[in-house]
């Protein structure tokens, strides 16, 4: 029996380096949305958590004659309280926020952010104190810190505020004022 020679099987280095080359293509355009998604994901959760805040404050007013509390934080106010929010929500990057608030929310509110980028200015959030609780800020880096202030004459007005992340900046994410 004569035998025929083998056509060859398996691939060639060329082909194998082809393949290589446009996976590696394909991972380079999906990683950084995917990232990105993952920002995007957390910061819809810092929304939720200053929503969750915010229903707290609207009940505690109801209870309290339209008047809502000096701080979030303290005795017979809003968060700490098992009436309104126990504590403070876990933020979407798995950290407690303290006491008080870690982000200072200044009497124009525009002044926290750096001009016309929407980035927090960081030094507002380290060396002011936080309105109603006395204390310093934490890190401006605490992403996902809800932040509270009354304001006005009439305690019936109030301004809430949520942090997030984009890229490697805090950033607001939410900010609610009920007047």
């Amino acid at each position: 029996m004569i035998r025929k020679p083998s056509t060859q099987d398996g691939f060639t280095l060329i082909e194998l380096l082809v393949v290589v080359v446009i996976i590696g293509i394909l991972a380079s355009v999906a990683v950084p949305n995917f990232m990105g998604a993952q920002d995007k994901a957390k910061n819809s959760g810092v929304q939720s958590n200053a929503h969750n805040v915010q229903m707290s404050l609207e009940q505690y007013a109801v209870d309290n004659a339209s008047v809502f509390p000096a701080a979030l934080t303290g005795a017979a106010n809003v968060v700490g309280n098992a009436t309104y929010l126990s504590a403070f929500p876990r933020t979407p990057w798995n950290t407690q926020q303290a006491a008080a608030a870690d982000i200072v929310i200044p009497v124009a509110a525009t002044d926290v952010l750096l001009s016309g980028t929407g980035k927090l200015n960081p030094t507002l959030g380290t060396t002011a104190a936080v309105a109603g609780s006395g204390t310093a800020c934490a890190a401006i880096t605490d992403y996902g810190a809800i932040s509270y202030r009354r304001s006005g004459t009439a305690a019936e007005k109030y301004e809430l505020m949520g942090t997030g992340k984009q890229g490697g900046n805090a950033i607001k994410i939410i900010y609610v004022k009920n007047y």
